[in-house]
């Protein structure tokens, strides 16, 4: 057991639903079964419910419902006056994206003295190209602030080696660890392929192809209709989708056109 402390600060979490705010869930959850002392400093969002050790910074909604509430700028006066129960105590601070929260307590953490790990979860250039016209402008620059936010912390975290070349590419000086993204496998188990047919009509004596996550243009998912194309004339195969997002209705479409649609 210990009592030390560590702050996780992220721009996503509870109740919003992605890879990251889930990833921060479990990586809080594991430290406190390991006897960390754990906290997770986020934006507010409306829909929150309060948690204990869980504090929310001022933040804001753009009115596209695709993209998470932002944190508002934080001066190291506002961290250090109305933020000190977070702060009390800290020995590490994670920060999981590059933000004006992450960046206000890579300042703080600079002038405190404490250690900080940085997880790179997301290709920024890719994912704001896809969010963004000008993108052909903005990746320079948002290379350039990876790399020099990623050198100023002691430690990167990667879910993979292609990521680590890729940081190296960039010019990251910092440390580079792949830690592979964990799951809880306790909640995986062999389904039941009657209910599938039952609730969905798909013949149990065919092969289901499965896609689980967001539908959102990151994820590629344009793809799928794509490369499941070429099955069109097989009758022993259904494609099961599982979740909703932004590209749902371009999908739809897609699929529609490729007279996928009853597959």
């Amino acid at each position: 057991m210990t009592d030390r402390t560590i702050l996780l600060a992220t721009e996503t979490y509870a109740p919003t639903i992605n890879g990251v705010a889930i990833s921060v869930r479990q990586q809080a959850k594991a430290l406190r079964e390991a006897g960390y002392l754990v906290r997770i400093m986020t934006p507010r969002q409306a829909k929150a419910k309060e948690e204990l050790a869980v504090y929310r910074v001022p933040s804001i909604q753009l009115p596209n419902p695709h993209i998470y509430p932002l944190t508002l700028p934080l001066s190291q006066f506002t961290l250090t006056n109305d933020y000190k129960t977070a702060l009390k105590g800290v020995e590490l601070i994670h920060l999981q994206h590059i933000s004006f929260l992450t960046v206000a307590l890579l300042i703080y953490a600079k002038r405190h003295r404490l250690p900080t790990i940085y997880t790179y979860h997301t290709f920024l250039e890719h994912y704001l190209g896809r969010l963004l016209v000008i993108n052909f402008l903005l990746r320079p620059v948002l290379r350039w602030l990876t790399k020099s936010f990623a050198n100023q912390t002691d430690q990167v975290i990667v879910p993979t080696k292609s990521v680590k070349r890729y940081l190296k590419e960039l010019g990251v000086k910092t440390k580079i660890t792949v830690v592979p993204t964990g799951i809880e496998v306790q909640k995986y188990r062999r389904g039941r392929r009657s209910w599938l047919e039952g609730k969905h009509h798909i013949p149990t004596d065919k092969l289901i192809i499965s896609y689980i996550g967001r539908l959102a243009q990151e994820k590629n998912v344009d793809l799928i209709p794509t490369a499941l194309a070429p099955l069109i004339e097989r009758e022993d195969w259904h494609l099961l989708m599982v979740g909703d997002g932004p590209a749902r209705a371009n999908l739809e479409h897609h699929f529609a056109v490729l007279n996928l649609t009853d597959r």
